[in-house]
């Protein structure tokens, strides 16, 4: 392929060739501008059906990583195509195709991608008109389209579907009905115990009242706090994209994250308060525990201003009392019903009159009507006693399919795919349950009433495992949210070797989905049982405790360990990097390069991307400690190095901590252009790191006095850093708007910031950022002409500065003194030992970093270090260019 091929709108252009030689029902091509994760996209139909395709085109110099093509699976996971079909020049890197496989499981959307080999291959047919291979093409995406014939792209279409079209027997319930359908109230509450119809109740009115609105049911489930948050506006943001062509929610995550925070909240009503035919119906609302604070605060929104139609139904009321949400909501609680309306429930559902049936669950269930449409000629209700001994006799009648399906069921919070069950040729037995009202349908997916699932739960046997386990193994293939499912059943079974099997193949998935707690506890079984790799288990425990930030617990577990973990192997990598990050985060500086050193013939070694980072983290400890031209020239090595391997995301980093010099020696206006250059390529940038890039934004803009400027990047980074609880970079964010706010003289709105700075800064235990808040707190002081209290405070950070040699500190405490004439006893102790040169680190350390410098540093390199520290010219820019995103 021509090397003009690199230009982006030549590479989308010869895309829309090839495929307009598919025979497509329709193609738009979106040339220009913001194409939102879609650069084409086309319709075919096949068998009368239209499938919709979006096309994302990637044209690099080298091979392209999960990174770049984010942004295409975020917009897919909301918008659900039929199919994503990515071009892509040259090729995929093996972890993509990896990550890509994992995506259409877990988010049940098909995948299609073409490489450098076959697109080559296309562009010497259409020049020498072969066009026998554009219907091999066709044909290749009718199977793509056809094969996912399980889809969640109507997910909302479909249950609703269903519910307009069953048909429902209410016995009674009048005056139930007609509040739910006054326009006195429009947020209503309806409670009652499971059995008494509440689910139904509010089906029957959707169908009867609401038929012409767009309905966002939505089941909760038994998640932890964020899990649930997360679950419940992903499926909000993809029902507002099907149902109303709206993708403001989508666009909102791709730049904060789905994080429910107040401004998420403030952005969820203004986006439903655009329409006035929506409904929202929460079921099991009572599972949305007491702790979900936020939550909570979006329905109590949406109920308080009175922005669309809300049912929640549950078997309690979970919000506190608060005379302005009651005074909205219409509470309705579903008692039990008569001897005779329970009779004619019976009569409905087995054609004949059970008088005396009626009158038992009168009696001895409070009269539920759930008892009553379960009752057939084989229950005798006379006979039995307890609800308890009603399921058991009412699970004894089912045959063995049906008991494997009710079983599976009752081991998940999720619904299972019919698909699922159609390839265990479960579907008569499926059907069969549901006309019995123990299931019932969720759009393709069947769930199981929670009523059953302890009791069901209980009945679970050795040789039903086997049926049940692979059910779910099938229903992970369509979705691997059903993991967590199959690891918990393989424990329940002690079938260890394949618990760790699955941890081990999806660790990382795990992780990123918020299940650290669930693998600590989970490992730990597998470490007590002791028939796995231990060492494996006892690093990923490490890891663990490392992300979740507990680092005494991870610096512990190491010292366990080290001696029994070879040199050469890979645990041993990871091992060193995991501490050396927790050394690093606990200010332990001087353990560290003392670490570092004597490990040093051992790192050299390692693998590339281990001992980049490793590096990495010293280059960071230098600039900490204030001698900035040492970590530039570890950065440079590094970045020159990550390049080199195409470690893009290392890249980006590297680049990060560049502009962070740059930005402490003056440069602002050119750190600001970069860091805007570096925010157009989103693919390659973390929430996390995004965040920064937002903060050090802000700082260049305080820096020269758009205070303004200043303050809305500052509030970007802080959206992100709450939406994903980023402690410790609140900190810094915080410490920022207190300058910001002590810059227009509102020292109270400063001290409030600076207070909060420094409050995090000691319960996560970051005593040097502490001291540098403390910095910002004495400024404050000095400001506001209290001179005396800030000059108590500057000594006492003093003395903690010089013990641990913050040299970046002392500097920054010696210009506070210089700005406010403070030339007392207290500046000409710090000019002193400014003076003394003192060594961030023994000789030893410094001689194995240099030597590694001397080996490493290329003249090009050089001629950036003189450029930055010598010339006063920044280098970060050119550095960007060379990426060649």
């Amino acid at each position: 392929m021509n090397l003009s091929i690199e230009k982006g709108i030549v590479f989308e252009q010869l895309v829309v060739k090839f495929l307009y030689k598919t025979n497509p029902l329709k193609i738009n091509y979106m040339e220009g501008g913001r194409d939102r994760g879609r650069d084409i996209e086309l319709e075919y139909i096949i068998n009368g059906e239209i499938y919709n395709v979006i096309v994302q085109c990637k044209c690099y110099t080298r091979s392209i990583n999960k990174e770049i093509i984010m942004s295409s699976l975020n917009w897919a996971k909301v918008h659900k195509p039929d199919l994503l079909y990515l071009w892509i020049y040259p090729y995929l890197t093996t972890d993509t195709k990896d990550y890509i496989a994992m995506f259409e499981k877990e988010y049940n959307i098909c995948v299609l991608y073409e490489e450098r080999i076959n697109i080559d291959e296309y562009e010497r047919c259409l020049e020498q008109n072969e066009l026998t291979i554009f219907e091999q093409l066709r044909e290749k995406i009718n199977i793509s389209l056809t094969k996912h014939n399980y889809s969640c792209n109507s997910h909302f279409y479909n249950y609703i579907n269903q519910i307009l079209n069953e048909d429902y027997y209410l016995e009674d319930r009048s005056e139930e009905r007609q509040k739910l359908i006054s326009d006195n109230k429009i947020a209503f509450y309806i409670q009652g115990v499971s059995f008494s119809g509440k689910t139904i109740l509010v089906k029957y009115i959707i169908k009867n009242s609401y038929s012409k609105y767009k309905i966002f049911w939505y089941e909760m489930g038994i998640l932890g706090d964020d899990q649930l948050n997360i679950d419940f506006i992903e499926k909000l943001t993809r029902f507002l994209a099907e149902q109303c062509n709206d993708d403001s929610l989508s666009i909102y995550f791709t730049e904060y994250g789905n994080v429910l925070t107040i401004d998420l909240i403030l952005l969820i009503c203004m986006i439903l308060s655009r329409y006035n035919n929506i409904i929202i119906v929460v079921d099991d609302i009572h599972t949305c525990g007491n702790t979900n604070i936020q939550l909570k605060k979006l329905f109590m929104k949406i109920i308080s201003k009175k922005i669309c139609r809300i049912y929640l139904i549950g078997w309690f009321y979970i919000f506190d009392s608060n005379p302005i949400i009651d005074n909205y909501i219409e509470n309705i609680y579903l008692e039990g019903l008569s001897i005779d309306e329970l009779n004619n429930i019976i009569k409905h559902y087995t054609g004949q009159s059970m008088h005396e049936s009626a009158k038992i669950i009168k009696q001895s269930y409070d009269g539920l009507p759930g008892f009553a449409t379960l009752l057939n000629n084989n229950i005798q209700i006379e006979q039995i006693g307890s609800e308890e001994e009603f399921f058991s006799e009412l699970y004894n009648l089912l045959n063995e399919n049906q008991l494997i399906i009710v079983q599976s069921l009752s081991i998940t919070d999720t619904s299972i795919p019919k698909l699922v069950f159609n390839k265990k040729n479960l579907l008569k037995d499926l059907y069969d349950l549901k006309n019995k009202k123990i299931i019932y349908e969720v759009g393709e997916n069947f769930k199981l009433h929670d009523r059953y699932k302890k009791i069901f739960n209980k009945y679970a046997n050795e040789k039903m495992y086997i049926q049940i386990l692979d059910i779910l193994r099938l229903a992970m293939e369509i979705n691997i949210v059903f993991l967590k499912d199959l690891i918990c059943l393989e424990a329940k079974f002690k079938n260890y070797k394949s618990v760790y099997q699955l941890i081990n193949e999806h660790f990382y998935y795990l992780i990123n989905r918020g299940y650290t707690n669930f693998l600590l506890s989970t490992i730990n079984e597998l470490l007590k049982n002791n028939q796995c790799n231990k060492m494996d288990l006892f690093i990923k425990k490490i890891i663990l405790f490392e992300i979740s930030t507990q680092y005494q617990l991870c610096l512990d577990h190491i010292e366990m360990v080290k001696d029994e973990v070879e040199y050469h192997s890979k645990f041993y990598e990871i091992i060193l990097y995991n501490r050396l990050r927790c050394l690093y985060f606990t200010n332990q500086y001087e353990l560290l390069l003392n670490d570092f050193s004597n490990e040093y013939y051992k790192i050299i070694k390692f693998t590339n991307i281990n001992k980049l980072k490793i590096f990495q983290i010293v280059a960071r400890v230098f600039y900490v400690k204030g001698d900035i031209s040492f970590a530039l020239k570890i950065y440079l090595i590094v970045f020159r190095k990550a390049y080199i391997s195409s470690l893009t995301e290392l890249c980006i980093k590297t680049l990060y901590k560049i502009v962070q010099i740059e930005i402490y020696l003056g440069f602002y206006k050119e750190a600001l252009s970069t860091l805007e250059g570096m925010l157009i390529y989103q693919d390659l940038i973390s929430l996390k790191r995004k965040s920064y890039i937002y903060h050090r934004m802000a700082l260049c803009e305080y820096h020269i006095n758009n205070l303004d400027n200043a303050e809305k990047f500052s509030e970007k980074s802080l959206k992100i850093k709450e939406s994903i609880n980023l402690q410790r970079g609140l900190i810094f964010s915080y410490r920022l708007m207190a300058q910001i706010y002590c810059s227009r003289n509102n020292f109270n709105q400063a001290m409030d910031f600076i207070n909060r700075s420094i409050d995090i800064s000691i319960k996560e235990k970051l005593y040097k950022e502490s001291l540098n808040s403390g910095i910002i707190e004495t400024k404050i002081l000095y400001q506001n002409d209290k001179q005396k209290i800030a000059q108590e405070k500057i000594n006492q950070l003093f003395i903690y500065a010089r013990k641990n040699n913050f040299l970046k500190s002392i500097y920054k405490i010696r210009n506070l003194l210089y700005k406010f004439d403070c030339k007392n006893e207290l500046l000409r102790e710090i000019d002193v030992y400014i003076d003394s040169n003192p060594t961030i680190c023994k000789e030893d350390v410094y001689q194995n970093i240099i030597n590694y410098i001397n080996d490493c540093l290329t003249e090009s390199d050089y001629i950036k270090l003189n450029s930055l520290m010598e010339d006063k010219q920044t280098i970060s820019a050119e550095l960007l260019d060379q990426l060649n995103l």
